[in-house]
């Protein structure tokens, strides 16, 4: 919990706008959608922790935009696991799905949601949840800032 708010801290502190960069917004809920999927369906994601990764999965996923630099440059130079560099680099793994899936929904393509709802296993009742618990706490954190 306190990497998670060292995290947005960080964004929030060194960035254009902080939290109210609408590329920083978009990360940020990327990433707790991500997050909410992987708490809401324990038994399709491997033990403690996983939901930590999903949410800094998402939140990583356009700090090469943020910053002007590839992303292969960001991920090299930062400490990462295989599975989060995976996902950030390749889109391949558990949190490159989701984050497909959620870049999917961003987008609104909805048969690109529906194919993959269903290599993840997911329901869309479960990214629906995810969606709507999402922007309930982006608009908490926003009206903190």
């Amino acid at each position: 919990q306190l990497k998670r708010w060292v995290q947005l801290l960080l964004f929030t502190q060194g960035g254009k706008g902080g939290i109210h960069n609408p590329l920083m917004q978009t990360a940020t809920l990327r990433g707790r959608i991500m997050e909410l999927l992987v708490q809401s369906r324990p038994d399709l994601y491997r033990g403690m922790g996983y939901s930590d990764l999903a949410f800094m999965t998402g939140l990583l996923s356009l700090i090469d935009v943020l910053l002007g630099t590839p992303m292969k440059e960001v991920v090299e130079q930062l400490n990462l696991t295989d599975d989060v560099r995976q996902a950030l680099l390749a889109h391949e793994g558990s949190l490159g799905l989701l984050l497909s899936l959620s870049e999917q929904q961003e987008a609104a393509d909805f048969k690109g949601v529906d194919r993959l709802l269903k290599q993840s296993g997911l329901r869309l009742s479960d990214l629906m949840s995810a969606q709507r618990g999402a922007i309930s706490w982006m608009n908490q954190l926003s009206a903190g800032f």
